[in-house]
């Protein structure tokens, strides 16, 4: 059992109530027990937790950022009210110690990079994953929500089978957030131009996820192969096309990731129009090898 004190974090016996080291109660707000750590970012660490009643949590602990926690609380309990499945729940926000806390609903799986199945990445499965973070993204552009860090790592393949977008720490509510731009993060290969300048919209979010399926077929982002090549979006879809990628669905893909905004998709219900206008969902293709074992 780990000490919540941000200056300590010893590894307890599980049945001490102090921590050996500094003495702290190792009962935040009287409740939540941390267990392990599950996962560190530029705003804190993020710990499995579980109550008294064996029921678990992810707590997000912040000594620095209390500012954009308190934000990304606010948001995830805005994203609550629309009663959907997809983005992890809040339940409280705590102050103890000097530090803050985020609990939040465990979405238990694993992040979409990392699988153990020998399952390959395939235009029907990614058309399929595609569609159910459309819906996802949906409830966002409702809310006039960017998340800001859409990527395989922040995408749970839950136990049944179905998809979560999790970690909002770098999540924006357009109408509301007075926080200063400048604090955002973002992860280079998936942001577009826009968000780079620090000026994210909703059709950013979109980039992030065409960005993040082109990887998945290809093993690279539309990003790394601009990067290296004058004639790159042509490349771009000549890779799509290789992996069996209808030509179709690689036109969706393609508007998608365009690097300027005007000409990117703005929201995702346009996307959705054009995916059922392509009336099948194409045939299989073989994936990269890298990422043969990515879905």
């Amino acid at each position: 059992m780990l000490c919540w004190n941000s200056l300590c974090e010893h590894e307890n016996l599980p049945d001490a109530e102090y921590c050996e080291e500094c003495g702290a109660t190792l009962a935040l707000h009287d409740r939540y027990y941390a267990i392990r750590v599950l996962g560190e970012g530029g705003f804190g660490k993020v710990f499995l937790a579980e109550d008294s009643y064996g029921r678990r949590y992810a707590v997000k602990r912040t000594h620095e950022h209390r500012k954009e926690l308190s934000n990304e609380a606010a948001i995830l309990e805005l994203l609550k009210n629309e009663g959907r499945g997809g983005v992890p729940k809040e339940e409280e926000l705590v102050s103890e110690a000097g530090d803050m806390f985020l609990v939040m609903e465990l979405i238990e799986g694993h992040p979409l990079h990392r699988s153990d199945s020998d399952e390959e990445v395939s235009s029907q499965n990614a058309h399929e994953f595609l569609r159910e973070m459309l819906s996802i993204l949906e409830v966002l552009e409702k809310e006039n929500v960017v998340h800001g860090d859409i990527k395989p790592e922040n995408i749970i393949i839950t136990r049944d089978h179905h998809y979560s977008l999790i970690d909002f720490g770098s999540a924006l509510d357009l109408e509301h957030t007075r926080l200063p731009l400048k604090w955002c993060e973002y992860t280079e290969g998936y942001a577009p131009v826009e968000q780079r300048l620090m000026n994210p919209t909703l059709s950013s979010d979109i980039y992030a996820l065409g960005s993040t399926v082109i990887e998945l077929l290809i093993g690279d982002t539309p990003y790394d192969i601009r990067q290296g090549s004058n004639d790159s979006d042509l490349l771009i879809e000549e890779r799509l096309l290789g992996v069996g990628v209808s030509a179709a669905f690689v036109r969706i893909l393609m508007k998608m990731v365009a690097e300027n905004q005007l000409h990117r998709y703005h929201s995702a219900k346009e996307i959705e129009g054009d995916l059922d206008s392509l009336g099948s969902r194409g045939k299989k293709g073989r994936a990269h090898k890298k990422h043969a074992n990515a879905w």
